[in-house]
């Protein structure tokens, strides 16, 4: 979890960082063109793949992106797409503004992209790691196999493994629930829009 491609600092704090309407805008495959979407039939796959019960087992790393692919289309096309969600995620652009931000809060504070996401986001942040120094770590749900509105489950082992307390934590999010989840915890909580 931790990035050991340089020493950690010492802090007291840490500021956890969703993903997904908070530090990007970009949805899976948002790249393709409409003709290369409707050729696919990918929108009426993306309707299978976030209907809720199947959105929550793919987040939660209890199936994989390739396994959701390969029920609706070829195993090469399947591997295809994969690759396009990791190219859409190393090359996203990340919110400027909030980025700003987030290097002043770095000089008192850990910060860590904390997201309920996929292996395929996985995949793709292992490869962009090199590019995105101002977090210290990644929290991502296929891996922890738990989401974020089960705060203890999904942030206490990082706290704990760093010897902090959700009192000395922040999480900037998009999600309601989340950010309520966190506070009655006794983290701190701000709502993004």
């Amino acid at each position: 979890m931790i990035n050991e491609s340089y020493p950690l600092p010492i802090y007291h704090h840490v500021t956890f960082v969703d993903w997904h309407g908070v530090l990007s805008q970009r949805l899976f495959w948002s790249s393709l063109s409409r003709t290369q979407r409707n050729s696919l039939g990918l929108d009426a796959m993306l309707n299978d793949f976030f209907e809720v019960s199947t959105a929550k087992r793919w987040m939660l790393g209890q199936c994989s992106t390739l396994d959701l692919l390969n029920k609706h289309v070829d195993e090469p096309t399947s591997r295809d797409l994969f690759q396009v969600v990791i190219q859409e995620t190393r090359r996203a652009r990340l919110n400027a503004t909030l980025m700003r931000r987030l290097e002043y809060l770095r000089r008192a504070s850990f910060i860590v992209i904390a997201t309920d996401n996929m292996d395929c986001f996985s995949e793709a942040l292992r490869l962009r790691r090199g590019s995105i120094g101002t977090f210290d770590d990644v929290l991502i749900s296929s891996e922890i196999g738990a989401l974020k509105r089960d705060p203890e489950a999904f942030f206490g082992p990082w706290l704990h493994a760093m010897n902090m307390r959700f009192d000395q934590a922040t999480l900037i999010d998009d999600d309601e629930q989340n950010i309520e989840a966190f506070r009655n915890m006794g983290g701190d909580g701000w709502l993004y829009r």
